[in-house]
């Protein structure tokens, strides 16, 4: 069973307030095996970003971190995919899923999705 995560979640929330050049869009949907990641960013103006995807995913077959980035130019309107990845996951475990998006020093775009999977009692 999937505890917490039975539909696919889709995130597109700012994680910081003010105006940004960029926003991310993180999906994560369950697979017969784990899980599908795919993050990409939607531009809302022009500007060079650099976007990073880590995912942490911990489980009985033990602990991996990977992660994904890619520098990319917005445009109003425009999407780029980032990365996509297929996790496998055992019953038990937990998934912790990254999307940064930066403009330079400054960060304009941070998300967090975790997910415990879990056998229920």
């Amino acid at each position: 069973m999937l505890g917490g995560a039975g539909l696919a979640a889709v995130i597109a929330t700012p994680g910081i307030a003010g105006d940004h050049p960029a926003v991310g869009t993180l999906k994560i949907v369950p697979t017969e095996s784990g899980y599908r990641i795919s993050a990409a960013v939607d531009g809302r103006g022009s500007a060079v970003i650099d976007a990073e995807l880590t995912v942490l995913k911990d489980d009985e077959s033990g602990r991996i971190q990977t992660r994904q980035a890619r520098q990319v130019q917005t445009g109003r309107g425009e999407r780029s995919e980032i990365a996509t990845s297929n996790i496998s996951m055992a019953d038990e475990g937990t998934l912790e899923v990254t999307l940064v998006l930066s403009e330079g020093a400054r960060t304009v775009y941070r998300v967090t999705q975790r997910i415990t999977r879990e056998i229920p009692d």
